[in-house]
């Protein structure tokens, strides 16, 4: 009877050893993310890009017809501004959803804090959609990107986010909005271009 409590604690001690023997390489692939994430974060900015209305024109000149007539490549193109407000609502809504997913995974501190965030950049995105003009949504989707990034440095601080994930989160935030705020320049020029614009009259 003497020797099991010996045995118990051989063997904890044998799976503490393995267990700390798997953590360097779990923390190895914390420490990078793997090439994935890069490579879908920046073919996630391909529409944010590409439905920027100059440069969507410029694609739309560039497609020879035959791809122009696939099915929905040219009725995304001819629909940039809206495609790609629609697109950033998508995104926004997806990185709360990044929450509920450590949430669920992890456990740990501020778990009701990253459920409750978890939903709110869907609402924000919702919000922005429904805004009374274009510009004011493309702003509104801007500010909800910048937030969510905000909040995410708050989390990573706290060591309930990855740094390689901030680390992505930072150019992809950038060339997100630069791309909006891109739209909502062009939208405001076109808006007070045709305002400068002396109506006709009939003699």
């Amino acid at each position: 009877a003497a020797s099991v409590p010996g045995v118990v604690r051989g063997g904890s001690v044998r799976r503490n050893f393995c267990a700390k023997q798997a953590e360097p390489s779990s923390n190895s692939a914390n420490a990078t993310g793997g090439v994935w994430p890069y490579l879908l974060g920046l073919g996630g900015l391909i529409p944010f890009v590409c439905l920027t209305p100059p440069v969507a024109s410029v694609v739309s000149d560039s497609l020879p017809p035959e791809l122009m007539g696939l099915p929905g490549v040219g009725c995304t193109l001819r629909r940039a501004a809206e495609m790609q407000k629609n697109y950033a609502a998508t995104i926004v809504s997806f990185l709360g959803a990044v929450h509920w997913g450590t949430a669920l995974s992890g456990g740990g501190r501020s778990t009701a804090l990253r459920f409750t965030w978890g939903v709110l950049p869907s609402l924000m995105a919702w919000g922005s959609l429904g805004l009374p003009s274009h510009e004011a949504s493309l702003a509104g989707l801007s500010g909800s990107l910048v937030s969510c990034y905000v909040v995410d440095s708050a989390f990573f601080r706290q060591g309930l986010l990855p740094r390689w994930y901030m680390g992505l989160r930072l150019p992809l935030t950038v060339v997100a909005c630069g791309s909006l705020s891109l739209s909502l320049y062009t939208s405001w020029s076109e808006r007070e271009a045709a305002k400068a614009k002396p109506v006709e009259t009939s003699s």
